[in-house]
């Protein structure tokens, strides 16, 4: 299967249906620090220094509080319906849009939207430009690599915490907008699960920011 724009919307559509369970190690977003982390949906996470010190173990969905939207976005304490299953094209990649984006399938998280992000990257597959796209190696395994700019349309998961930083997100939330932004943005998924191994700025001030991640082990 070869990398097209077309292909890269899909895969970053299907990642939370191509896995059950990961160990990761890397840096995580704004983390500096690198750790070992082990997810399993639809709500276990367990973060490790590399030297095996325990610094967070929970089951705590992306969702919180036990309430999820509805259809028409009022709130329901009870569990909800299994996700529908998407329609999948030759290559087993989700074709549709999700639609609200919260009818996928559950997965972790910690600290912030981000991780949640970075292990369902649906955000990547809508209102971006895909300038390039490529097949590469990661950590082992085959990987797609893209540059991606955001359109002014970009919804990620959180402005707070996008996997791509703008104007747009920064007003959302009610930041001061920085003098300047990244020209493009960098970005890796992994083939077999659609996560997002890497996301790195462009040009911009903070050039090279972002997170990189190795993935050790994936269950479906």
């Amino acid at each position: 299967m070869d990398p097209t724009p077309e292909r890269f919307r899909r895969l970053a559509r299907s990642a939370p249906y191509r896995w059950r369970a990961l160990l990761l190690e890397g840096t995580w977003g704004p983390f500096v620090e690198a750790v070992r982390v082990h997810v399993e949906r639809p709500d276990r996470v367990r973060v490790e220094r590399l030297d095996g010190a325990l610094l967070h173990e929970a089951r705590q969905g992306s969702v919180t509080g036990g309430m999820w939207l509805t259809s028409d976005g009022s709130h329901d304490p009870c569990v909800p319906p299994p996700p529908p299953v998407p329609e999948l094209d030759e290559d087993g990649l989700v074709t549709a849009a999700r639609e609200p984006w919260n009818v996928g399938p559950e997965v972790p998280m910690w600290q912030d939207y981000r991780f949640v992000a970075v292990l369902d990257p649906y955000e990547l597959s809508d209102a971006v430009d895909v300038l390039e796209v490529r097949a590469v190696e990661h950590g082992g395994r085959p990987a797609w690599e893209a540059v991606l700019r955001p359109t002014p349309d970009y919804s990620p998961r959180c402005s707070c915490c996008p996997l791509m930083r703008t104007r747009d997100t920064d007003l959302a939330e009610g930041f001061d907008p920085l003098p300047a932004y990244a020209e493009t943005h960098l970005v890796r998924l992994d083939v077999g699960t659609g996560v997002c191994v890497l996301a790195r700025e462009v040009g911009g001030p903070s050039a090279g920011q972002g997170h990189e991640l190795v993935l050790l082990q994936a269950t479906a």
